[in-house]
Parts: C-alpha cells; sequence; structure tokens
C-alpha cells in the first residue's frame, strides 16, 4: 500500500482480495449445489442471503455512530433502513416458504468452507476456512495479515505482495473451484 493521499493510490495486495472473492463465490456455489434435493438448495441460498444481509446490518449499524456530519449519518441510516427492510422481505419469504429464520447462522462462510475443505477428492483437506480468514484480513488491511504476507524488500515506503504468500493461496483457491465444477456437474446431470 501507499502511503494515504498520494495521487494514484494503489492497493499492492488487492491480489489478496480477489482470491477471497474466489473463496467465497465458490464456497457459496458449492455449497448450494452439493445439497441433494431442491429444497435444501433453496434453503442453503436463503441462508448465504441473509447471512449477507445481517452482517450489513452490523457494519452499518455501528458505522453511524462513529460519523461526523448528519449528512453522513442520513446516508447510512438509509443505507440500514434499506437492509433492513430487504431482510424483513427475505425472513417472509423464508416464512412462506417454509424455512425457519432461526435457520439462518451468522457468518456462516467458515462452516461452508470448512464442509468444502473435508469434500474434496483428492485426499488432502484443505484449509480453505483458514485461507479465506487470511485473505480476508489483508483484503480489509489487518496490519499484522499485511505484514505477515507482504514483501518488504523492494521499497521500504510501500508494502509490495509477496508472490510466494500469492501462490500459496492460489493452490487452495484452484482446488474449490475444481470442487465446485464437480458439484455443478453432478447437480446439472441430476436436473437435466
Amino acid at each position: 500500500m501507499t502511503p494515504p493521499g498520494n495521487q494514484g493510490e494503489v492497493h499492492h495486495v488487492a491480489d489478496y482480495a480477489l482470491i477471497r472473492v474466489i473463496f467465497e463465490g465458490a464456497g457459496s456455489a458449492w455449497w448450494v449445489t452439493s445439497a441433494s434435493t431442491r429444497e435444501e438448495r433453496i434453503k442453503r441460498s436463503f441462508r448465504i442471503v441473509l447471512d449477507e444481509l445481517e452482517q450489513a446490518d452490523s457494519r452499518e449499524a455501528k458505522s453511524i455512530p462513529q460519523l461526523r456530519t448528519a449528512a453522513s449519518r442520513q446516508t447510512r441510516q438509509q443505507a440500514l433502513d434499506r437492509i433492513r427492510e430487504l431482510t424483513k422481505q427475505l425472513r417472509a419469504e423464508m416464512d412462506a416458504a417454509g424455512i425457519p429464520a432461526a435457520a439462518s447462522a451468522k457468518i456462516i462462510m467458515p462452516k461452508i468452507l470448512n464442509s468444502a475443505g473435508r469434500a474434496t477428492t483428492d485426499g488432502v483437506e484443505y484449509g480453505f476456512s483458514t485461507a479465506w480468514s487470511m485473505t480476508s484480513s489483508v483484503a480489509h488491511g489487518a496490519l499484522t495479515s499485511v505484514l505477515q504476507l507482504s514483501d518488504r524488500t523492494q521499497r521500504s515506503d510501500m508494502i509490495m505482495s509477496n508472490p510466494d504468500s500469492v501462490l500459496a493461496f492460489t493452490d487452495p483457491a484452484g482446488a474449490l473451484l475444481t470442487l465446485t465444477r464437480q458439484s455443478w456437474h453432478r447437480y446439472a446431470r441430476a436436473t437435466a
């Protein structure tokens, strides 16, 4: 990362954020398509969306008191109101579908990724959840993670991604994509 305020600022650890997206997207796709019934796939889809909305609600609610201007607080409050409206609509849809809202567990991504790690067919139990957590903390700028996974030998005024660290996360991301592709093909054959 270059120091804040520099023109043309580039986030030099963005590759970890991109790898994190692979873990979340592929993990969600695997979890939904690996369900054995249509009802379970619908339930899992609802759980993912509800979890996302609940996390967004928490973030917005915590941010509002910290904002300095009334205009900023009003903007965030409008976003929070919209999130709560969507959550209410989703819960109503879940009720109509007979899916108890209690079926949602907060921050389900680690559970999804742990399940995926145990489902790999190559004999290796990948630490998808740990890899996701590390890439997530770097993507959010957690200093200890950024420093742990960076290469500070190039220049002293910026933090660069360490190619070996990036590569260490691409292998499990690739394995998760393979697992997801296999799950999708089984799902597609079963519904054809």
